[in-house]
């Protein structure tokens, strides 16, 4: 029996409620209909803050909440009343509120403030420019989200010039760690950077205590206090006759210890001659213990030839002082080696803290003066602000009391300090009657991202803290919608109790899922779905031939990765066939438009995950030969797929023709197509002529035809880059050079639409990357190429999590001009971190057999419980340098890793709505393990499920007389060898001619020659570079200072030094600014507009769409009783009636006729502002 969720509690505006929600369950579902629910039950808008963890989740739950109270204003009152029912509501109170619920799209839409929904850290930038005095910051800064650039720049100026007390701390680490470790403690994955939220709490809890960091971390070391404890065995009385004699009976001893008898007899020497222990002590160690630091097995014992020694001597009487003396020095070097590496460890975590502590501050500073932040700063900042009580309470009462309902998305992802400031924002308001309702929903189940810092056990904290402190209900939703039964009771039998880790929880889960009755296939997969292991790849080691020659012959071949590499290959292949077997025997149940049908399999309804990387070549190897095409997380977004990358290599060129990396991959791409003779010959050229600067020089000089016209082309490029903007160069290359044809024609048929809406991705991100203000084409590259590095090591170190790039037109535009076929031919190749949120038909978890985690080596060591304020320790580790007591602290952590990767299990598994299958390699195998099976294993922890093992050679015999009774498959219709692509053709003659001739122009130099005449006359009209950069940074400036809705207190005019470190200008430039900006300011006719606050609702640098997609920047929209006022700002305004006035009239007539669509309820104007301040209009 389907256990109930009690809908009612959950969607019940009153009440608080913390949800634990199955994968499948319908968490975004829940969340939109307790907004629903809190609308009909007479919330504003404007008092519903909902909270997520990326903009593309924030947008979904936008687009949901809108689409369903849209559809609630058409729908019939039985249809209307089903869905308020499913909601929560009684039969009785849902009819009452059916013609409240049909007016909530439109009541919604009319409200002048909106249903906040955000991202954490854009939540937390509104709050930090609230209070920017409270918290430190200067206002009005900019948020950075290339993290890693940021810090490089902030430091670049640094490393040069490391402060003398510093240096110390670096040789310690590098001769500690050396060179590659130094720097990750230091700038990668293991720095303090990463934790700076963590260390700037646990800074401030020592503070406290009146000690520092330095000092806490001294508690966890009980021996570094303690003299070294070989000196006992060194300085006792008795020292010099009882090492003496130890010489003596190891010289009579067995060959064994005899061979030690040189570093006794060397320690003996430093002791007569009052040298220290500490001199000795690397080479008397290996006398009394074993490399593993354990005491020899001879310690406790005389050997037989010391026995007859001191039995000749007449003193076997001493035998018994011989042994305690050697049992006591080794028990002195156990304890010597534990408080060196106490010792060792203080001086690196010394070192550590100290060089840390100042690159943090270093950067700080440089931010400052950048007047940007980054998203730690964001939390760090806010936390900060939180903790103090009487903030709290000052931004409730500022910006919050607003804000009645609360609703948090995915609270499994949170970290410690998201959740601080949440935890201190519900506190702040006591127990007045004015707390607000919380909902929290998560899945403990699906946290992840604990590289990124997220802690499931964070919501057992809150979950306790909102039932005590708010009176909230906690309830499971333990059923899912999404997996078919044969799924989720392989989810269920693989997650049993008896092989789960203690402190993992999970709950057995119902299912939903049925099948449509109608056209419901005959086979036992259509109505309860699959779920199967396919056979182990065999493990095969490859036998070398014996080596011939050397390393520069042919590469040394390492036999365990050439092996692993075949196997995933051979897997692959496995894959594949049964992706061809699926496609030819199953239907799957989709659903459009409301309506379920069956349909027949498609690559697209493939989801192929992996929990790491580095194995996606040999996967795509295998698709490509069956003929699958595929998308890759490898691929890594659209800046980095090999079109792009070419483009961006001619972009440059184009900026400095003479950088020869650059020109060279464009000569050697498909807008040229050189062969390598050709390079050849240009590098030769190059070489014999000291003339030559670099390859472009050659170029120009050529007299080859094919060499010559490339060299017109670019020339011609390069001059259009100097005057046209980003995009309409990019235009005019790409219909110049047939390029789009170029590059599909020299892709494989498989990827063809992919690379062509790749190129038309990249003409739409130049013309919409900051609204198209970037004034420069050097400009334009250097975001681009952020972009491309920003935050790539924000994975952990064995690169198996998918990055979520923050910057969404940099992604691959599926969507663009691929058509709905194109897009079904593609199978997804990803990562299991890539794939949260996503579900597919079939699903197959590939490399399963290989899936246990790594035990770190190093790294930092962090204790912070739930439901503390601050980390109760902090402090780096290496495996020669985890001491007791942090060995606890480090087992506790593997522990939380454990349960994270029975998590990863629980995500790969639960993305499956009719069949899942898991596949994996073998691993070597022994005697005691004869077929390679890792016990620990997810592939072996589904097999402990019962999960069938299905004979792969058996089904696919199978789906072969299936297909050889359908007949041969159709062959494509675009072959190999030829190609033809969908688009618009000219058909005039005359049109033809004219593009002729103008590309002939092009080869021969002509129009060079023409358009350097041109420019020489436009040269007296057209704007100075200069000028359009102080267009964008008056336009900035203004944006910067002017009061709107989201924020009525901006901060002062900045001063020149701010500005100069801000927007990168000269003092002239800066003070030319200041000048402007304040006249508009202070013109008496713009103040209505702009300062006054007389505006019901105003919005600086506003976006708005048109109905066909394009989309308009106004400069400032301000909303008064009766009307709308554009206002456009412009560094001078041309003569009424002009051919520029004219086109700026054009301009603004554009924005009021989409902005009268869209705000039928009043008119508008539009004006023209000049940096005189002067106004003209309404135009």
């Amino acid at each position: 029996m389907v256990k109930k969720f009690d809908n009612a509690i959950a969607c019940d505006p009153s009440k608080s409620v913390i949800v634990s929600a199955c994968a499948g369950s319908g968490k975004t579902w829940l969340l939109v209909a307790r907004m629903i629910r809190l609308l009909l039950a007479g919330a504003k808008p404007s008092e519903i803050l909902a909270l997520t963890f990326t903009r593309k989740a924030a947008q979904e739950m936008r687009d949901r909440l809108y689409s369903l109270l849209n559809q609630f204003s058409s729908m019939s009152d039985e249809t209307l009343l089903d869905e308020l029912c499913k909601r929560g509501l009684g039969d009785a109170e849902a009819r009452a509120l059916l013609p409240q619920a049909r007016s909530l799209y439109s009541r919604v839409l009319a409200s002048p403030q909106s249903i906040v929904i955000d991202t954490f850290h854009g939540w937390f930038g509104r709050l930090l420019n609230a209070a920017p005095i409270s918290a430190e910051v200067q206002p009005g800064f900019s948020l950075r989200e290339d993290g890693k650039r940021l810090l490089e720049e902030c430091l670049d100026d640094w490393w040069g010039d490391l402060p003398q007390d510093l240096r110390a701390h670096y040789d310690i680490l590098l001769k500690r760690l050396g060179a590659s470790n130094t720097e990750k403690f230091l700038m990668g994955n293991y720095g303090l950077m990463k934790q700076r939220g963590a260390w700037v709490f646990f800074v401030e809890a020592c503070q406290k205590k009146g000690i520092t960091p330095i000092e806490h971390f001294k508690q966890f070391l009980p021996r570094l206090h303690l003299e070294n404890p070989l000196l006992g065995m060194w300085t006792a009385p008795k020292a010099r006759a009882d090492l003496e004699f130890l010489v003596r009976c190891f010289s009579h001893s067995s060959k064994q210890e005899s061979a030690f008898l040189p570093q006794l007899v060397k320690a003996l020497e430093c002791m007569q001659r009052g040298g220290d222990v500490t001199e000795v002590a690397a080479v008397l160690q290996p006398v009394f213990l074993t490399v593993d630091g354990e005491p020899r097995d001879n310690t406790n014992r005389a050997l037989g030839a010391v026995h007859d020694y001191l039995e000749a001597e007449g003193q076997l009487h001493l035998e018994p002082d011989h042994i305690a003396y050697k049992k006591a020095w080794a028990q002195a070097f156990v304890e010597y080696v534990a408080w060196q590496a106490e010792k060792e460890v203080y001086e690196l975590n010394q070192a550590w803290f100290a060089m840390s502590e100042r690159m943090m501050a270093h950067a700080a500073a440089a931010k400052e003066s950048m007047r940007v932040r980054d998203f730690d700063d964001l939390e760090i900042g806010v936390s900060k602000l939180m903790s103090d009580y009487a903030n709290a309470s000052y931004l409730q009462a500022r910006l919050d009391a607003k804000y009645k309902h609360i609703l948090v998305d995915e609270f499994q992802d949170t970290n410690p300090l998201q959740w601080q400031i949440l935890r201190s924002w519900f506190e702040a308001y006591g127990q007045t009657k004015d707390r607000p309702s919380v909902f929290i929903v998560g899945d403990p189940k699906q946290s992840i991202y604990r590289f990124r810092r997220a802690d499931p056990r964070l919501f057992a904290s809150a979950k306790s803290f909102l039932e005590s402190e708010m009176g909230a209900v906690a309830l499971d939703q333990d059923t899912t919608r999404r997996n078919a039964p044969k799924i989720n009771a392989a989810v269920n039998s693989t997650f049993a109790r008896s092989q789960l880790p203690p402190t993992y929880e999970f709950h057995e889960q119902d299912t939903l899922w049925e099948p449509l009755s109608e056209g419901l296939p005959n086979a036992v997969y259509s109505k309860e779905g699959e779920a199967a292991l396919l056979p182990l790849i065999p493990y095969v080691k490859e036998e070398l031939t014996p080596r011939e020659g050397n390393a520069f012959d042919a590469p040394i071949t390492d036999v365990n990765q050439t092996v692993a590499a075949t196997q995933r290959y051979v897997e692959g292949q496995a894959i594949s066939k049964l992706i061809h077997h699926i496609l030819a025997t199953r239907q799957v149940m989709d659903e459009e438009d409301g309506k379920r049908f069956w349909r027949n399999a498609r690559e697209s309804d493939f989801l192929l995950l992996v929990k790491r990387r580095r194995f996606l070549p040999q996967f795509e190897r295998a698709l490509r030969e069956a003929d699958l095409a595929y998308d890759s997380s490898r691929l890594g977004g659209l800046l980095n797929t090999l079109e792009i990358d070419d483009l961006i290599a001619l972009l440059t060129v184009l900026l400095s023709p003479r950088h020869d990396l650059p020109l060279a991959q464009v000569l050697r791409s498909p807008i040229f197509d050189f062969t390598e003779q050709q390079m050849q010959a240009l590098s030769i050229t190059k070489a014999n002529n000291e003339q030559y600067r670099s390859w472009w020089d050659v170029l120009q000089d050529s007299h080859d035809a094919s060499i010559q016209r490339a060299a017109r082309f670019l020339e011609h490029w390069h001059e259009l880059a100097e005057r046209l903007p980003v995009h309409d160069l990019l235009d005019q290359i790409y219909q110049e050079s047939d390029l789009r044809f170029k590059y599909a024609a020299n892709a494989k048929p498989l990827a063809r639409a992919q690379v062509v809406a790749n190129l038309d991705a990249f003409l739409e991100l130049s013309l919409n990357q900051d609204g198209g203000r970037y004034p420069s084409l050097g400009r334009f590259i250097d975001e681009i190429n952020a972009m491309r590095r920003s935050d790539d090591d924000e994975t952990p170190d064995e690169g198996d999590v998918e990055l979520e790039s923050e910057v969404e037109l940099a992604e691959v535009d599926e969507d663009s001009d691929l058509s709905d076929d194109d897009k079904h031919k593609r199978v997804r190749l990803m990562t299991i971190h890539g794939a949260k949120g996503l579900e597919s038909p079939f699903v197959i978890i590939l490399d399963a057999n290989h899936t246990v985690g790594a035990s770190d080596h190093s790294g930092v060591l962090l204790e912070w419980s739930p439901n503390d304020r601050s980390p109760s320790h902090l402090s780096m580790y290496t495996k020669a340098s985890l001491t007791s007591p942090r060995i606890r602290i480090r087992e506790d952590e593997e522990l939380i890793s454990q349960n994270e990767n029975w998590n990863l299990l629980y995500v790969a598994m639960t993305r499956a709505k009719q069949g899942l299958w898991i596949s994996g390699v073998a691993k070597e195998p022994t005697t005691n393990n004869p077929t390679g099976l890792d016990q620990k294993s997810w592939y072996a922890r589904t097999q402990f499920g019962k999960l069938p093992t299905v004979d792969l050679a058996e089904a696919l015999s199978d789906s072969v007389s299936r297909q050889e009774s359908k007949g041969a498959p159709k062959e494509s219709p675009i072959s190999q060898d030829t190609f033809s692509i969908e688009d618009f053709q000219v058909e005039w003659d005359s049109a033809i001619t004219t593009h002729q001739e103008h590309l002939a122009k092009i080869e021969s130099g002509a129009l060079a020659q023409e358009l350097a005449a041109k420019a020489l006359e436009q040269a007296k009209e057209e704007p100075d570079p200069e000028i359009l950069e102080e267009g964008t940074n008056f336009h900035k400036l203004l944006e910067f200072i002017t009061p709107d809705s989201a924020n009525q207190n901006k901060p002062a005019m900045p001063s020149e030094q701010e500005l100069i470190n801000w927007l990168g200008v000269d003092q002239e430039q800066a003070k030319k600014l200041l000048s402007r900006t304040q006249a508009v300011l202070d013109a008496p006719e713009l103040k209505r507009y702009l300062t006054a606050g007389e505006w019901v609702q105003a919005w600086n640098e506003l976006d708005i769409a048109s109905e066909q997609g394009k989309s308009y920047r106004m400069d400032r929209l301000v909303e008064f009783d009766d009307h709308l006022a554009i206002l456009d700002y412009k560094l001078t305004i041309p003569e009424v009636g002009s051919e520029k006035y004219e086109k700026y009239r054009k301009q603004l007539q554009g924005y009021q006729a989409e902005l009268a669509r869209i705000r039928k309820d009043k008119s508008n104007k539009a004006y023209l502002i000049s940096s005189f301040g002067e106004i003209v209009g309404p135009i």
